[in-house]
């Protein structure tokens, strides 16, 4: 098996992650909750070391225009138990920034993750 060509590297607290959300999860200028889900092993997210603007995320969707992107520090992530922060770079997508935020995400768990974040670009749905 070849190595992957980046190395995983510990993600300090006071990073922060960018996150999508697409315009059918967010309801009234908010994400719903289910905007909080796994995809895989866990909720796909991308490191900002590595990933430096919202936009750059954005531009990371299928259909970027029909994304916001969300930005959550590391730090309040791991504050929600069980929830941790793992770098999973995605070789087939050419992209390092991929992290994983894994942990079961019950109702109460989505409902702290959704007053966790800070919108970096605002979808304005028509």
């Amino acid at each position: 098996m070849d190595e992957p060509p980046w190395p995983i590297e510990d993600i300090p607290d006071g990073d922060s992650l960018y996150m999508r959300v697409h315009c059918t999860k967010i309801v009234n200028g908010e994400p719903i909750s289910s905007a909080f889900c796994d995809i895989g092993r866990g909720m796909s997210t991308n490191w900002k070391k590595y990933c430096v603007t919202a936009e750059e995320a954005r531009l990371k969707a299928r259909e970027p225009a029909k994304n916001g992107i969300i930005e959550f520090v590391v730090k309040a992530i791991r504050s929600i138990p069980p929830l941790s922060v793992e770098h999973t770079p995605d070789i087939e997508r050419k992209d390092r920034s991929h992290a994983e935020v894994i942990g079961e995400k019950d109702a109460e768990v989505r409902m702290k993750l959704g007053r966790a974040f800070q919108w970096a670009i605002k979808l304005v749905k028509p």
